[in-house]
C-alpha cells in the first residue's frame, strides 16, 4: 500500500485518467472529489462489501507473480488556486 500526505486543495494522479483531490478537511474527516471515466466503478467500501456479498462483483483474484501487471504511475502535483479556509468551527 502506497500512503501519501495531501494538504486541502492538494491532488493525487492515479494513472492518466484519476484525479483525487482533497476538497476539505474539517473534524477529523477528509473529503475526496473523485475524477475518474465513467467505466471506472468508485465505491465506498461498506458498498462495495454488501455489492459482492450479494454476488453481484466477484472479488478480484490475485495472479501468480509472474503474470503481475505493472502498478499504474502515481504523480503527486502541487495545488493550483486553493479554495479559500473556512474559519474553525467555535468550541463549546
Amino acid at each position: 500500500m502506497l500512503v501519501l500526505s495531501r494538504k486541502l486543495g492538494e491532488v493525487i494522479f492515479i494513472g492518466d485518467s484519476i484525479k483525487i483531490t482533497v476538497v476539505d478537511i474539517e473534524r477529523g474527516k477528509i473529503r475526496l472529489g473523485i475524477e475518474a471515466p465513467r467505466d471506472v466503478r468508485i465505491d465506498r467500501q461498506e458498498i462495495h462489501d454488501k455489492i459482492e456479498a450479494a454476488g453481484e462483483v466477484k472479488p478480484e483474484v490475485t495472479p501468480p507473480l509472474g503474470g503481475l501487471p505493472p502498478l499504474p504511475k502515481v504523480v503527486v502535483r502541487p495545488p493550483q488556486g486553493l479554495p479559500p479556509k473556512r474559519p474553525p468551527a467555535p468550541r463549546s
